[in-house]
């Protein structure tokens, strides 16, 4: 049987993209989103060097995690990732949060937080080859409006600091402790315990 939904709300997260929510009626917690963004025209806007750079970043990082979801699962990519520069724990600029890695005990060995990056495929000094054109081109219009206005936005992961693909066991990734915040497109996310 299909799901009823009722609205939840209709957020602006930047002057270009605005998301209305809405959620399965028999669902209340944890939140499961069905959203729908609406996005303007962009304007060229001038950014310093580092704003660049970490929007680049932003951008691949949305890319190669979920550039096969919804825009609302890009845009779940983009929160995780200022969470974590917003966060004490983590790196300060987005290359930062996107290249770190961590001792994985298991494994023996330092990991990388997301997997495109383990792979060695990409190096982020923009080689467009690797890229789809018209789909980066929209991600990186997505990236640099969330970007640029991080400060005033409506986080829709519920400040998810973690997320994994549905299909991965939660047992060879360690969520224990942690709390889910949503599910979007095919990415559940999470964030610590407060």
């Amino acid at each position: 049987s299909q799901s009823r939904y009722r609205f939840v709300s209709a957020t602006i997260l930047t002057p270009l993209l605005y998301v209305s929510f809405k959620q399965p009626i028999d669902d209340p917690e944890p939140r499961t989103f069905v959203g729908r963004i609406h996005q303007a025209e962009p304007q060229p806007i001038a950014v310093d060097k580092q704003a660049k750079k970490d929007i680049d970043c932003l951008a691949a990082n949305i890319y190669f995690e979920a550039r096969g979801e919804p825009i609302e699962g890009q845009l779940a990519v983009a929160h995780v990732t200022l969470n974590r520069m917003e966060h004490p724990e983590f790196p300060k600029t987005a290359c930062e949060v996107v290249k770190q890695k961590t001792f994985n005990p298991k494994a023996q060995k330092h990991v990388c937080q997301f997997s495109w990056r383990c792979n060695n495929t990409f190096k982020i000094k923009h080689d467009r080859h690797q890229f789809v054109p018209d789909m980066y081109e929209r991600i990186r219009v997505l990236a640099e409006q969330v970007y640029r206005n991080r400060s005033n936005r409506h986080d829709i992961t519920g400040g998810a600091l973690f997320y994994h693909a549905e299909y991965v066991p939660t047992s060879a990734i360690g969520v224990e402790g942690l709390r889910k915040t949503a599910q979007i497109g095919k990415h559940i996310f999470y964030r610590a315990p407060t």
